[in-house]
């Protein structure tokens, strides 16, 4: 499993912890709290598990090298400086 997504589940764990107490402290139902992590906990750690199954699937295949090469030289372009010439 990735870093980021350990990190995504830690924080949604920490914010789920939050949420409770904080409901808890404003005399909040507690569904609403459950409600309000469980979409939190959604958005965070869905993304991640459907790009994993996509890629087991074969839906989604690794760039290749021609393409990653071709960004990077693209970027390297964007970045050079404007001529002289080009500046008002």
């Amino acid at each position: 499993m990735p870093m980021q997504t350990l990190l995504l589940i830690a924080f949604a764990l920490f914010s789920g912890l939050l949420m409770t107490r904080l409901f808890d402290r404003f005399h909040l139902p507690d569904v609403t709290a459950y409600l309000v992590t469980g979409v939190l906990v959604y958005e965070l750690v869905g993304p991640s598990l459907t790009k994993w199954a996509l890629t087991r699937a074969g839906d989604i295949r690794r760039m290749p090298d021609e393409v990653a090469s071709r960004r990077t030289k693209e970027v390297r372009e964007a970045a050079k400086p404007v001529p002289a010439a080009f500046r008002k």
